[in-house]
């Protein structure tokens, strides 16, 4: 019986090369598709906008506010659902901002209200069993469109700038 010699050449032979080149491709293909979790506030504000113009915002409101805001909306009192109808507050939005930390999000939006005078929505959000629901609200009636918000402010934020 002849002893075994270890070749190099051998080892790393094309087949070697075609398995560590399969194998490399594959550990940097499953890096590159890890997925993160990404909110986007903004998509939220848009279901919410879609259940009200298919008026189901009534019937569904647990779905996109949180109890504590829910408190302050009387749902048969019709001036009163208008705290829910946040499409009403901006009509035409042009651009948008959010920032999240661990269970808060706020998001801000700018845009024209219904006369076409530009507006800034803040929306604040909170993070309930998995789900991102609208907590507070403050609509910023603005002079001008130089005055948008550009970068996200929560609602209160906002609030103690104005109401200093």
């Amino acid at each position: 019986m002849r002893p075994m010699k270890w070749n190099c050449k051998r080892l790393w032979g094309s087949k070697m090369k075609l398995f560590v080149s399969l194998m490399l491709s594959l550990v940097l293909y499953g890096c590159s598709t890890l997925k993160t979790e990404q909110t986007d506030l903004y998509e939220e504000y848009i279901k919410q906008t879609q259940a009200v113009k298919n008026k189901t915002i009534v019937s569904s409101r647990m779905s996109f506010f949180t109890n504590e805001y829910l408190k302050e909306v009387d749902p048969d009192n019709e001036k009163s659902l208008l705290l829910l109808n946040l499409s009403e507050y901006v009509h035409q939005a042009f651009s948008h901002y959010q920032k999240i930390t661990d269970q808060k999000g706020c998001l801000s939006i700018n845009g024209i209200d219904l006369n076409k005078d530009p507006v800034s929505l803040h929306l604040e959000y909170k993070k309930e069993k998995g789900v991102w629901l609208v907590d507070y609200i403050f609509l910023h009636l603005i002079e001008s469109r130089e005055d948008y918000a550009e970068k996200a402010l929560c609602p209160r934020e906002v609030e103690s700038m104005i109401f200093k």
